[in-house]
């Protein structure tokens, strides 16, 4: 199966030539078979909640056919790359970043088993590893204990794998699947998660039937770069107020620079709503899906004119205070970053300088309505007004 080079890969790469602060917890995946079977996705509704806290939580709704008339049981798995930059302890109890795993068929829960093992092949077979037997090099690779030269060894990609094995009956079978993990952090990134879609094409068919998208910020507001091939579809606003604009881009195959792929992106805004995207007989791409949390100025939806125009204000999220020397207008930017955060909640600005900015963003939405307090705030948000007073 041939890979792209992703946004998140490639903005997270770049924050890490900058410095060594990006953090990558895990990914979500797309439940899969080991073994060939006849059984197809019907559907599947993947809703994925974003916090104040950062915390992403999972919750995944499939409807499965057996179109045969006998029952199947067959071995299913989960897998979760491994945290990065830090080492982790190769465990047979779980990844250390994911919590409240469950699975759920037909309304009973079923129990799953944990390993340490090689991402799944073409030959799709689960390939537990002897954890004692193994050592982590470099955060994200593992090298035999045998191995006493680190540096000359390259090593290989590992996974932390929830598996188990599923009974469909003849007919309609529904399985459900929760977990939370806490997200990704960048140089320039509050936040990023990402979730893998194209197991899906390991199912009877290569594709779902009916697939629906939904994205929730419950009592919070998000912006940010969503990435995946859903996203060259307008979502629905379900609740709550939100804005978006779309954008495709052309992309060179990591692999095979002769080719090239559409990139499909959307910039969203959003307070306390739920989106929605439906799309029918859908075939997962290469594209998997990625959240990025809107705190610069992509390429992706910003002209160099504009990007330059732009670069004296607050883009990013965290304090930029070692680029004041740069910034020609110093207390303009502090106080235009220590407001963002009431922007993003709405806040009607009275004076005319911070109403003319917050006004000229695309993404700003205002509510008269909004009354702020501290509590409204992250506790990086909140540092980030009390620094720059």
């Amino acid at each position: 199966m041939k890979k792209t080079l992703s946004l998140l890969t490639a903005l997270f790469f770049v924050g890490m030539a900058h410095a060594n602060d990006s953090s990558y917890s895990t990914n979500g995946n797309t439940l899969f078979p080991y073994v060939n079977t006849s059984i197809a996705i019907d559907k599947e509704v993947l809703t994925i909640r974003l916090t104040e806290s950062n915390r992403i939580y999972y919750d995944v709704d499939y409807t499965f056919i057996n179109s045969s008339n006998k029952e199947q049981t067959i071995l299913m798995g989960f897998e979760a790359d491994p945290p990065y930059p830090e080492s982790v302890k190769l465990t047979n109890n779980g990844h250390p970043d994911i919590y409240d795993f469950t699975v759920e068929m037909n309304g009973v829960k079923i129990k799953h088993k944990c390993c340490v093992a090689k991402p799944m092949d073409e030959a799709h077979k689960l390939k537990p590893l002897d954890i004692n037997k193994w050592k982590v090099y470099e955060g994200n690779y593992i090298i035999p204990k045998t191995n006493k030269d680190d540096e000359s060894y390259n090593g290989s990609n590992f996974a932390f794998v929830y598996y188990f094995n599923a009974t469909f009956k003849p007919g309609t079978n529904r399985i459900r699947h929760t977990y939370s993990y806490d997200a990704g952090t960048g140089v320039s990134l509050h936040y990023y998660t990402s979730y893998k879609l194209t197991p899906a094409t390991r199912w009877a068919g290569g594709k779902i039937r009916d697939f629906t998208l939904r994205i929730t910020s419950p009592n919070t507001a998000k912006h940010f770069i969503l990435t995946t091939d859903a996203a060259k579809q307008k979502p629905k606003i379900v609740s709550g107020v939100a804005k978006f604009r779309q954008k495709s881009t052309q992309e060179t195959l990591w692999n095979d620079e002769s080719k090239q792929i559409t990139q499909n992106h959307m910039e969203i805004s959003m307070r306390n709503a739920t989106l929605e995207w439906h799309i029918a007989n859908y075939t997962p791409t290469s594209q998997e899906l990625d959240i990025i949390s809107g705190d610069q100025l992509s390429s992706f939806f910003y002209t160099d004119a504009e990007r330059e125009k732009l670069s004296d204000y607050p883009t990013y999220y965290y304090d930029s205070r070692r680029y004041m020397a740069d910034i020609p207008n110093p207390d303009l930017y502090k106080r235009l970053m220590r407001n963002r955060a009431y922007a993003k909640r709405g806040y009607v600005f009275k004076d005319e300088t911070l109403k003319r900015h917050f006004n000229s963003l695309w993404w700003y939405m205002p509510d008269p309505s909004y009354k702020p307090q501290q509590s409204d705030f992250t506790k990086e948000e909140w540092n980030t007004i009390m620094e720059n007073k």
